[in-house]
């Protein structure tokens, strides 16, 4: 199959997560153990050779993908998938910064201005900054998800010695321990009907595995300059998707502020892999 359309399928797959979770009925402590439980599940055969060696060097992935899964959701919970996509895609300048402080890499002024218009577009889109609006509430819970996430490669970054689906399996393991101590207490499964015991088993085999497993395929085989393009695609599909199957009224700030966040993504990337060829 041709590696571009796996990358389209691989997105559209990841874009229904959100939809999914802001379905379902499920609270966000027993979808991130729901999704952990199956991939935990499907790892374990392939990639648990070397678990207890590996969690001394890479432990903090148990912690701030938990983080990063529970803000996501909460994100999702409290205002709607195009929001906390919105908020997640700052998950770039995270990287960015994350990069300039531990691996030592260079920021252009190019990507200074990148945030400043990503920053112009989420107000646009998040609205009056009061905790009673939900929309800003939902974002700032989205860029909380970005921040965390955004450490997740350095860490793989610095430990290249492991392989990819060890760490993979270390990193969902450790916060399923996490997640357990969660679920127990505040789970809400015993109040849940079929239709979102689909929509978990959705999220763990189609948005954790097959749609995380095609987008690592996609991203061994092309070029970072353009799977970073592909990867921001999410940000149009899940406004299509929401209005498509969540009913979403979308505003005319809420388009455009979505469409400076996207294209300052795509100058951010612009403007990290020219210096990169620069240097």
């Amino acid at each position: 199959m041709n590696i571009y359309l796996i990358a389209l399928i691989s997105q559209v797959v990841l874009t229904f997560v959100p939809v999914a979770i802001k379905y379902t009925e499920a609270n966000i402590f027993t979808i991130g153990f729901a999704r952990l439980i199956l991939a935990v599940s499907i790892l374990v055969f392939s990639s648990s050779k070397n678990f207890r060696q590996n969690i001394k060097k890479i432990w903090p992935l148990g912690p701030l993908f938990t983080l990063h899964w529970l803000a996501y959701a909460q994100s999702v919970k409290v205002s709607g998938p195009s929001v906390a996509v919105i908020g997640l895609s700052f998950y770039g300048f995270f990287l960015l910064i994350y990069s300039r402080i531990f691996l030592r890499q260079h920021i252009t002024k190019g990507v200074y201005a990148s945030v400043l218009f990503a920053f112009i577009g989420a107000k646009l889109i998040a609205g009056e900054i009061v905790l009673s609006n939900t929309t800003f509430i939902g974002l700032i819970w989205g860029v909380i998800s970005a921040s965390a996430y955004g450490l997740l490669p350095i860490i793989h970054q610095k430990n290249m010695d492991i392989p990819a689906n060890e760490k993979a399996f270390a990193q969902f393991a450790l916060a399923l321990i996490l997640y357990s101590f969660l679920f127990i207490p505040f789970s809400n499964h015993h109040e849940l009907s079929t239709s979102d015991y689909y929509a978990l088993l959705f999220l763990g085999i189609g948005g954790t595995v097959i749609g995380h497993g095609l987008w690592v395929k996609v991203t061994s085989e092309l070029p970072t300059q353009i799977t970073s393009g592909i990867y921001y695609l999410v940000i149009p599909l899940s406004i299509i998707f929401e209005i498509i199957f969540l009913d979403f009224p979308v505003s005319s700030n809420h388009l455009i502020g979505s469409a400076i966040v996207l294209l300052s993504n795509l100058s951010l990337h612009y403007f990290f892999h020219r210096a990169k060829k620069e240097t």
